[in-house]
């Protein structure tokens, strides 16, 4: 079974492609699969889409390329027996881990929650914060907390939105590399491509960019050249495993 560990070592871009709309059919996304799975290091599907197409053909979808990493983003965040039971179903449908809120607190939650995806040899990735400016008031105050539940729960992954790169570094900073770090909303709010990478994440998550390109190949490669031009502007600045 493919795990987030080795789905980022092993791609060649460091990009995860995010698919959420709805609009974007069953069948675009098994072309995609087929064209961009094995140069990307996975598809982070969103509770939208999921909820469209349902699990079922999902699964259908997911078993024909069953050797790409698949990310159920579920932002999971209720009671456990809630959050087990919907893992459940994630991993019926084939899915290799899944996305769950950090701030839902560890008992009764998150800690049930990590027993029964490692059980199922599934990775728990957690979403530290979110882009919006209301989550500035409302969940990065908790940040401390945040830190202690990724401490206690050691989840396989973080997602940290790209436009507070200052958490990956300090996330970075408490943790090493400890855990994957996944950048999201790369190209929203003029965050450009590989910001998030210089700050430290492994990867960036992009959707909009590549759904709704013509010719989804050529907008990853122009993606990447973006990710490599900021890389190389900014250098020594930029964290990186070597170091």
């Amino acid at each position: 079974m493919v795990n987030l560990v080795k789905a980022v070592h092993s791609a060649k871009y460091k990009v995860v492609i995010a698919v959420d709309d709805p609009s974007f059919s069953l069948s675009s996304f098994s072309e995609l699969i087929s064209s961009l799975g094995d140069s990307v290091v996975g598809f982070k599907v969103g509770l939208p889409y999921i909820m469209h197409y349902g699990v079922r053909q999902l699964k259908r979808v997911i078993d024909e390329s069953p050797h790409i990493y698949y990310l159920a983003d579920l932002k999971l965040a209720d009671s456990a027996d809630i959050m087990v039971r919907a893992a459940r179903v994630a991993r019926t449908a084939g899915f290799n881990g899944l996305v769950a809120h950090a701030v839902v607190g560890i008992a009764g939650a998150l800690d049930a929650l990590a027993r029964e995806v490692r059980s199922s040899n599934m990775d728990l990735v957690l979403q530290t914060t979110l882009v919006n400016p209301g989550s500035i008031s409302m969940i990065d105050r908790l940040l401390p907390e945040i830190f202690n539940v990724v401490n206690a729960i050691d989840p396989n992954g973080l997602i940290v939105p790209a436009n507070k790169a200052h958490l990956i570094r300090e996330l970075r900073d408490r943790f090493g590399w400890r855990h994957v770090i996944l950048s999201s909303d790369i190209m929203v709010y003029n965050i450009l491509p590989g910001e998030g990478l210089c700050a430290g994440a492994d990867a960036e998550v992009v959707g909009r960019t590549l759904l709704t390109a013509p010719n989804p190949r050529q907008a990853l490669e122009d993606l990447i050249a973006k990710q490599e031009e900021v890389l190389r502007k900014v250098g020594q600045s930029c964290l990186s495993r070597s170091r």
